[in-house]
């Protein structure tokens, strides 16, 4: 018996720098070389011609309701629509953003530590300043890990990145004050008129400081951008091309493509036709 199912198929862009220009272009942003490169890789590449398509629906919408445009920027809403594309990079196209905030939240836990021996830094400071670059190098790799593995379980479509993530910095913060529990004293440093507590509860409280704001406001918030942008590259993604019938028509809309340019590569000097697609 026949076996009457369609053929379904994924395909994925063979350059990934001019896809991720396509936004860009669609909203009239694109350098001159941009658009360029871009309309020659059109007349060759389905992917990108339906993402332009989906696209040039996004832009009639927005077109229609007047009132989404004067509440949001044309950056907001390009920014919106071209992060999907980021979604495979490392850290989900977030990798700055990611060292930067891992090198803060290092920070805070190597200060903390320095800060707590610092009434008997005669004692305890050069101990103290041989570790404080193991601390921050612990949290600030743990860290990463704990980004990076919420990104791809995130990416693989699992509802359990955060969950995750949160379990790295919480085991990263429990063996890094387990640690520094053999150096910390036991007893009280800070000269107070009221009853100090020890070197080791003092920073126990802090570690949990930092944990919570952490969770809060930065693995939350993180986890929210990589999960829309999964669900955005879903979205782009989520017509099918069928292997036979489909490959005829994206051929006539690139035909048609390549009539509205005319001549693509145009002399110097001379004017050059925008495709209607566009802002």
């Amino acid at each position: 018996m026949a076996d009457n199912h369609l053929v379904i198929r994924h395909p994925t862009c063979s350059a990934p720098k001019i896809n991720q220009a396509i936004t860009a272009y669609c909203f009239g942003r694109a350098t001159e070389s941009e658009r360029k490169a871009v309309e020659a890789h059109l007349l060759e590449c389905d992917v990108c011609w339906q993402e332009v398509q989906r696209l040039e629906v996004a832009i009639q919408a927005l077109r229609a309701e007047r009132g989404l445009l004067r509440s949001i920027s044309a950056s907001e809403i390009a920014t919106a629509f071209g992060i999907s594309a980021k979604l495979a990079s490392p850290w989900a196209g977030h990798l700055w953003h990611a060292l930067a905030s891992c090198a803060l939240y290092a920070l805070l836990y190597t200060v903390a530590f320095v800060a707590e021996i610092a009434y008997q830094f005669d004692r305890y400071g050069s101990a103290a300043l041989k570790i404080a670059p193991l601390v921050f190098g612990w949290i600030f790799g743990t860290s990463m890990a704990g980004l990076a593995i919420d990104c791809k379980l995130t990416r693989q479509g699992s509802e359990r990145g955060l969950l995750f993530s949160v379990l790295v910095f919480l085991l990263a913060a429990v063996a890094l004050f387990v640690g520094l529990c053999l150096f910390l004293p036991a007893s009280p440093i800070t000269q107070a008129t009221v009853q100090a507590q020890t070197a080791q509860v003092a920073y126990l409280k802090t570690t949990c400081y930092w944990l919570t704001l952490a969770v809060v406001f930065w693995l939350t918030p993180f986890h929210f951008v990589v999960a829309m942008q999964r669900e955005l590259h879903r979205a782009a993604s989520s017509r099918p091309e069928v292997a036979d019938g489909r490959q005829a028509e994206c051929d006539a809309e690139r035909h048609d493509f390549s009539q509205t340019l005319g001549a693509f590569v145009t002399p110097g000097g001379s004017g050059h036709c925008r495709p209607l697609l566009t802002l």
